[in-house]
């Protein structure tokens, strides 16, 4: 018996996150998808009636966990620095776990061009910003971070910190822990602060 239609669509979806780590999202074709997933190309667009929707798919599925880990950050009450650490740690331990699922990391900005994605780049960007930016300012109001320091900035400089460190092991083959080196920079930020 073949694959259900959600396992079968989540199937695809897995498959086309595969071929972009490989590939990058300008060479993403459904035709190796297809080939990959032992279907037809005909076979994708019955569930997915155009690649944009494939590749909201994918995108959705990147994002999938966002709100579970700022939850579970928010439910655990850590302070600032202890929540931020909490946040890298969490995303790095599913990057690690999943190396393809950075190539979708950083293919954000190349995405961002098709007008039929970049509402839903820019959401997850600026869901994952935001989420940093309150941390970082409850962290002033606890007195945990310095008040002179700006919120936005310092959470861009965390989040560019982490993607930069994962652009780095991707280049690299993954040849070294992702989680150890991004809670080591971002500790590094920390201390500056506090």
């Amino acid at each position: 018996m073949g694959l259900g239609v959600i396992h079968r669509r989540e199937s695809i979806v897995l498959t086309t996150i595969d071929v972009m780590n490989e590939y990058g999202v300008q060479a993403l074709s459904t035709r190796e998808v297809a080939r990959r997933e032992g279907i037809s190309e005909g076979a994708i667009f019955k569930h997915f009636s155009k690649k944009k929707d494939l590749m909201i798919a994918v995108l959705e599925y990147f994002s999938k966990y966002d709100d579970d880990i700022f939850s579970s950050t928010k439910i655990e009450k850590l302070e600032s620095k202890e929540a931020i650490l909490n946040f890298v740690d969490i995303y790095t331990t599913y990057y690690q776990n999943y190396p393809a699922i950075t190539s979708i990391a950083q293919a954000l900005d190349e995405m961002r061009y098709n007008p039929e994605l970049e509402e839903i780049v820019k959401s997850i960007l600026n869901n994952r910003l935001e989420f940093l930016t309150k941390i970082i300012e409850q962290g002033q109001f606890n007195g945990d971070i310095k008040k002179d320091v700006d919120k936005v900035t310092l959470a861009d400089i965390i989040f560019g910190t982490l993607q930069g460190i994962c652009l780095r092991w991707r280049v690299d083959n993954y040849e070294f822990s992702l989680k150890k080196n991004s809670l080591q920079a971002t500790q590094m930020i920390l201390e500056a602060l506090y």
